[in-house]
């Protein structure tokens, strides 16, 4: 059987195992980031209805000069704004991992993040 005929007959099998993978992966490392917490501003940026999880946002954050972009499903009572400021917590590892708190709006009395992101959130956060 060459390579390609083998392809097409498992192909919807392989697809399937990437994404379960992909899925896994992103779980696991969610996981990793509260075990290793760092928190910056974040800055929205829009949002986007997904019909399954409903509305999303848009944010940027920035560690260590370098800004990173995420989106993560809204909470109630948040600011919709863009250019909103609220906290992100990311993963001291891997600052590409992150979770916005969007109804934790941050005061205008904090200018700015240390660059490599608070060890506490400046805003308590609510209980897990």
């Amino acid at each position: 059987m060459s390579l390609f005929v083998w392809m097409q007959k498992y192909l919807v099998y392989i697809v399937v195992i990437v994404c379960l993978a992909g899925g896994w992966y992103g779980m696991r490392a969610k996981q990793a980031m509260h075990t290793r917490p760092r928190y910056t501003i974040g800055y929205l940026t829009g949002g986007i209805y997904r019909p399954k999880s409903g509305k999303s946002y848009s944010y940027y954050y920035l560690v260590n000069g370098k800004k990173y972009e995420a989106t993560d499903i809204s909470e109630t009572g948040m600011n919709t704004e863009n250019g909103a400021r609220f906290v992100v917590e990311f993963d001291r590892l891997d600052p590409e991992v992150s979770t916005g708190h969007f109804t934790l709006a941050v005061p205008d009395s904090i200018q700015s993040s240390p660059p490599g992101g608070w060890e506490v959130s400046p805003i308590p956060l609510p209980a897990r």
